[in-house]
């Protein structure tokens, strides 16, 4: 019988394969240079964002907290209908200044620089994102696993 996707990445949570068996914590495979958003920021000001540095995930920061997180399929969803068209409107130019707050989503799953990076795939599974945060303790984040 062969495996789907999710079955084989299920298994590979469960450490059925001993995949993690060398890696004994997230904070070894994590990504540790952020790059952020803020709640100014524009739908416009995103698009750049992620085309200039590459990343297809940004948390989103106020005051030093993080209080959401952008993906690249955010912006593809809330991307103006007609923009780049013969029938591109006013309407469409102003939802590029849609600010970030709009598009994100609040309180984005993290869990401890410590968890095994089992806990981290199947916390990803289960909840179905592809990205959880990683911090040293409830306010410092210091990266990110996609």
């Amino acid at each position: 019988m062969s495996l789907g996707a999710v079955d084989l990445f299920h298994q590979l949570a469960q450490n059925d394969f001993g995949f993690f068996q060398k890696i004994q914590s997230i904070s070894a495979i994590m990504t540790r240079e952020l790059k952020t958003l803020t709640l100014d920021d524009t739908y416009q000001e995103a698009v750049d964002f992620f085309r200039r540095t590459g990343v297809r995930h940004a948390p989103v920061v106020e005051d030093g907290d993080v209080v959401g997180i952008v993906s690249d399929r955010d912006l593809l969803r809330h991307r103006p209908p007609l923009l780049g068209t013969a029938a591109e409107g006013k309407r469409d130019r102003q939802d590029l200044g849609t600010p970030v707050a709009h598009l994100m989503t609040r309180g984005p799953l993290s869990v401890h620089h410590t968890a095994s990076p089992e806990s981290a795939l199947t916390l990803m599974l289960d909840r179905h994102v592809d990205s959880v945060l990683v911090r040293a303790d409830l306010k410092k984040l210091v990266g990110i696993v996609t």
